[in-house]
């Protein structure tokens, strides 16, 4: 599961600029991680939003954090 993403980010990072410079070895692999780092950024960013959106009205952070 956690490889599925890999391919599709590795292929998309050798078909833009970073695969027209000079230093390719480098600027590939480096271009496939700042893409998964966005995926995963913007997943838990989804998350976050649609999580905070179903959270009841007048529930605190202190209410969900304690156990009394």
């Amino acid at each position: 599961m956690i490889l599925l993403p890999v391919g599709p980010a590795v292929i998309w990072a050798a078909a833009e600029h970073a695969s027209a410079c000079l230093q390719v070895p480098v600027a590939v692999p480096a271009a496939g991680l700042h893409l998964l780092a966005t995926a995963l950024w913007l997943g838990g960013l989804i998350t976050l939003v649609l999580l905070l959106h179903r959270a009841p009205v007048g529930m605190r952070v202190r209410d969900c954090c304690t156990n009394e």
